[in-house]
């Protein structure tokens, strides 16, 4: 094992994460073998008893509980529950709900997993330099935190930027107060995609539950937010339930202060897999496709932590801009387990034989006690199933991701014996030097590394147009392919025939960043990759476009409109937050009372009044004194009224959007006549912003409306 290998506290949050979580704690190590030094610490957030039922033994479990009337209660107060929403039945499907779970009950959830990620955190790091009696140790002072998630189910997609939150706080503090060096990584688990001839994207989820391509899509616009906040432009966090009250009003953005803000996506790399299919479509449980799936999340993480203090600078490309990518794996073997089921079998039918000869030939005086159609039955069966097994060795089956070698049958039936087995034929490679294979090992080798290349995968082959394609389809990221075999097989040949440049290479041996690989019958291929910004990925690119041509809300089947899906509508633009009744704070000047002395036109009585209507209005409220019908220069309290043009502008508004929200024809007459206030007026105004534009103005002299 590498003596620079780094622990890992895994969170698993939602079925999907779950899932992961029991398979890596009953994994053998993806084949890299397991030691006390090499522990995980599993942390396991969910609403579903179900899904916390198969956590892991010793994971510590965060229940979400969500009560349905809670939510339903809820709209009226937290913006991203819309009113119309769909049913609160829990969080199977729906990403607001998702994110009420981890935003409901005060701010005892978050605290929940604040705290079992610490204590995660403090059990891989007992005994380290980080604990007063601990050692100085560089590969216990690097520790790798795996945040895992889908992104089309409610729970693990709808509240991951609230757990990716606690998880940066956490980590931050690590690294601040006791010099550990953190890596967090997220994986995404998503629904596949099909590629119709000529019809771009086409949905392969099962009808009932298309709602997941739009969480999906939600989710991935969500990521791709998180990941460009910054410093300098970060991301509010607005945990509602921390207000005082139950029934508070619906916030405004910029008029009500964040609980936080995120100002930089935690997680340094983001990897998208695919599940292989959907993953509940019976009662049989989860197909073979999506535990395959499971299984490379499973060996990408062994991977991850085999690489120690050195993932921190692994894939990231120099200009740092590349943290979306995927991972892949393949693998070559020989069955060893039929392989051992022969030799047992033979040996048990060569007893049998023995057995029966015996019976048969006992003649005359003392029988040997055994009835010899009794020996033949179980002979009969004995030599059947051996034949089962010489057909399993004998076929070579070659799935998507596993492949196992066909043996030849005359070598088979000549020489495999138990004996051979344990003296000579110890490795994969023994094999194929004692002429065992059927098939050319390299030619093998060589044509199962492609299927394990991630960049070839259909979430991340590049969209059309994009600036990955201009480059050859890299964008300077990185791609890694390694080449996983134990000691026994160092000489087998290389797979790796692609062009130089196209990708790194390593292999198992004493430059390898990682250790040997445990299994001496198993060749594996694992691919990593980080290519380009998620927007040119093509799984976004075609989701993004079904949302923009109507091709996603078609598929909703019991939903109205995919928008329903985000979770996080204030991080959006105004279009997405008046879909959800979010206002958002807009200061603007005062402007005094239109002098219309001061208004160069000949237009009076009736006349005046329509035009002002129609126009005049409008310009001075746009323009302001650079209005160029005004004569005059005004102010008040200490500011230019220069008009709103500027701070609307910032909100996508136009002079004719303006024109659109001036009251017109009698109301504006009654103004002009004197009947009618000019304050009266202007909040007729202010309060059209509000319903129609969702912004709630806030006058420069502190009044808002």
């Amino acid at each position: 094992m590498s003596s620079g290998r780094s622990r890992t506290v895994v969170v698993g949050a939602g079925g999907a994460g779950i899932d992961v979580l029991a398979a890596l704690a009953g994994s053998d190590g993806a084949g890299w073998g397991t030691t006390h030094d090499d522990r995980f610490e599993y942390v396991a957030v969910a609403a579903d008893p179900a899904a916390l039922g198969r956590a892991p033994e010793g994971a510590t479990e965060v229940r979400l509980a969500v009560d349905p009337d809670d939510v339903a209660d809820a709209r009226a107060t937290h913006p991203y529950l819309r009113p119309d929403g769909v049913g609160a039945d829990g969080q199977g499907r729906q990403r607001p709900v998702g994110r009420y779970a981890l935003d409901s009950r005060g701010g005892d959830a978050r605290s929940a997993l604040r705290d079992a990620v610490d204590g995660a955190f403090d059990s891989l790091l007992a005994g380290t330099d980080s604990d007063p009696g601990g050692i100085d140790d560089e590969r216990v002072r690097s520790c790798n935190v795996v945040h895992v998630h889908a992104l089309d189910d409610g729970l693990g997609s709808g509240s991951f930027p609230l757990v990716a939150h606690v998880l940066d706080a956490a980590t931050d503090e690590r690294r601040e107060r006791h010099g550990v060096s953190t890596y967090v990584a997220g994986i995404g688990i998503i629904p596949e995609l099909s590629h119709g001839v000529g019809s771009g994207f086409e949905s392969i989820v099962p009808p009932g539950e298309r709602w997941r391509y739009a969480n999906t899509y939600a989710a991935l616009r969500d990521l791709e937010t998180l990941t460009l906040s910054t410093a300098d432009d970060p991301l509010p966090v607005h945990l509602h339930a921390e207000r005082d009250g139950a029934a508070e009003a619906r916030f405004v953005l910029g008029a009500d202060e964040p609980q936080g803000y995120i100002d930089g996506s935690p997680y340094r790399h983001h990897f998208l897999v695919g599940d292989g299919g959907h993953r509940t479509a019976d009662a049989a449980g989860p197909g073979p496709a999506y535990a395959q799936r499971v299984e490379a999340v499973v060996g990408a993480i062994h991977g991850l932590a085999a690489l120690g203090p050195g993932v921190h600078t692994w894939l990231t490309p120099p200009s740092g801009t590349a943290h979306f990518g995927s991972f892949g794996q393949s693998e070559l073997s020989v069955p060893i387990e039929d392989v051992r089921a022969y030799c047992r079998l033979d040996e048990r039918v060569a007893e049998l034989e023995g057995r029966l000869g015996g019976a048969e030939s006992a003649a005359g005086g003392e029988r040997s006690g055994e009835a010899p159609d009794d020996i033949e039955a179980e002979l009969a069966a004995a030599r059947a199933e051996r034949e089962a097994v010489v057909e399993r060795l004998t076929t070579p089956r070659y799935g998507p991701r596993r492949g196992r070698l066909a043996l030849d049958e005359r070598m088979v039936r000549r020489h495999l014996d138990r004996e051979t087995l344990r003296t000579e034929l110890t490795s994969l490679r023994a094999f194929d030097e004692a002429g065992y294979l059927v098939r050319d090992l390299q030619t093998v080798l060589e044509s199962r590394l492609p299927l394990a290349c991630a960049w070839q995968s259909r979430l991340l082959t590049w969209s059309e147009g994009s600036a990955g394609g201009t480059v050859g389809g890299h964008y300077g990221g990185r791609r890694e392919v390694w080449m996983l075999h134990s000691e026994e097989n160092t000489d087998l040949p290389s797979a790796d025939r692609t062009e130089a440049g196209q990708h790194t290479f390593r292999r198992s041996g004493e430059n390898a960043p990682f250790p040997p690989f445990a299994d001496p019958y198993t060749v594996q291929f694992l691919t990593y990759c980080v290519e380009a910004p998620l927007s040119d990925l093509r799984v976004y690119a075609e989701l993004d476009g079904a949302a923009a041509s109507g091709r996603l809300d078609e598929l909703l089947e019991t939903w109205d409109d995919h928008r329903q899906a985000f979770a996080y509508p204030e991080w959006y633009d105004r279009d997405l937050r008046r879909y959800f009744g979010i206002r958002t704070r807009v200061d603007l000047p005062r402007p005094p009372e239109l002098d219309l002395d001061a208004v160069r036109t000949e237009r009076t009585g009736a006349d005046l009044a329509t035009w002002v209507s129609s126009h005049g209005l409008a310009s001075y409220l746009w323009l302001g004194d650079e209005w160029d019908r005004y004569e005059g220069y005004i102010t008040t309290h200490g500011t230019d009224p220069v008009g709103w043009r500027a701070g609307l502008a910032d909100h996508g508004l136009s002079y004719q959007d303006m024109r659109a929200l001036v009251p017109n024809g009698e109301p504006v007459a009654r103004w002009v006549a004197g009947d009618r206030s000019w304050r009266d007026l202007l909040s007729q105004v202010t309060d059209r912003l509000a319903e129609r534009e969702g912004l709630s103005v806030a006058f420069i002299d502190g009044e808002s409306t």
